[in-house]
């Protein structure tokens, strides 16, 4: 599966420099999270 960033961006601010980066990814197979790694998996839907 291929990671596209879709945007980024660099902020300066008081304590040091760092990069913000949004991510797409398009998941063709179904997804199965396991409950005990991903508590917040409930917003997840079948498409």
């Amino acid at each position: 599966m291929p990671v596209l960033v879709s945007c980024s961006s660099s902020c300066a601010r008081a304590i040091s420099r760092y990069w913000l980066a949004l991510h797409e990814v398009v998941v063709t197979e179904p997804v199965q999270p396991d409950p005990s790694e991903v508590a917040w998996h409930g917003w997840l839907t079948e498409s």
